[in-house]
């Protein structure tokens, strides 16, 4: 989970640095760029579920699995903007959050195999 907080930290600061997205509401302005709660709480949170049911599946279904992660998380993002919580420029595309999502998982579940 500290992997995954690590990572969706460091890639918001990344993005948010290129203007590629903001968080507009988000806590503690004045502190973080990016928004502290869903990196450091929601994130880590979901994907300790994740790991969790991939843990019972067969390979077939955690690829499966991951198509759904990547688009549910594309699927939040949208919705996130509507709500005015997240803004993309546009040079974003949502197919980005939806392979950017597959792979912070895949990866979250090898490191999760490495060390277990």
């Amino acid at each position: 989970m500290l992997f995954v907080s690590w990572l969706g930290t460091y890639l918001d600061i990344i993005l948010v640095g290129k203007k590629l997205f903001s968080f507009p509401a988000r806590p503690l302005p004045e502190l973080f760029s990016f928004n502290a709660v869903s990196t450091l709480l929601v994130l880590p949170f979901i994907t300790a579920i994740a790991i969790y049911w991939f843990q019972k599946m067969a390979r077939w279904q955690r690829i499966v699995a991951l198509l759904v992660f990547g688009l549910m998380g594309m699927l939040v993002e949208q919705i996130s903007e509507r709500l005015g919580w997240f803004a993309h420029s546009g040079d974003w595309s949502h197919f980005y959050s939806f392979f950017g999502y597959m792979l912070v998982m895949w990866l979250a579940w090898k490191m999760y195999r490495w060390f277990a």
